[in-house]
């Protein structure tokens, strides 16, 4: 679905996401994506002390590719928040089904439901551009996790 996007993909994660989206090996996508389309990543995660690394890294790798103004992270304060899903040019969206959080970060079969339906994905992102004004810059966050 996202080697497909043509104008924009939102990310919606929760739990432990980061270390799994690696883990599946999603991160090597999104890096192809960004060097050789115009696509639009906005991600809003939970950026945690343990997140720190990696979200600083793939921050950096998307400011190698020259792709810091096509790519936006923002921080969901939320940490009770359990729903994950992705949007793909406001026509296709999964909602992923599997139970988080895990207790650590793991590999695991992911359960989901993927749809094309407009209706559905209107929904999805309205709620989350409501997420995305309430939420804060990854930056901003990092700043906030490393000064303490």
């Amino acid at each position: 679905m996202m080697e497909e996007a043509k104008d924009e993909i939102k990310i919606l994660m929760s739990g432990y996401p980061l270390a799994q989206i690696v883990s599946a090996g999603a991160s090597p996508v999104a890096f192809k994506k960004i060097k050789q389309s115009q696509v639009q990543i906005r991600a809003l995660a939970q950026i945690s002390k343990e997140d720190f690394k990696m979200f600083s890294q793939y921050l950096a790798k998307f400011s190698q590719l020259g792709a810091e103004n096509r790519v936006q992270a923002r921080h969901l304060a939320d940490s009770n928040f359990q729903c994950r899903f992705t949007i793909t040019d406001r026509k296709e969206t999964v909602l992923y089904l599997t139970i988080r959080p895990l207790p650590k970060p793991t590999i695991q079969k992911e359960t989901a439901m993927w749809t094309n339906s407009k209706a559905v994905a209107t929904v999805f992102n309205a709620f989350f551009e409501k997420l995305w004004v309430e939420s804060i810059d990854a930056r901003e966050k990092l700043k906030e996790i490393t000064s303490k």
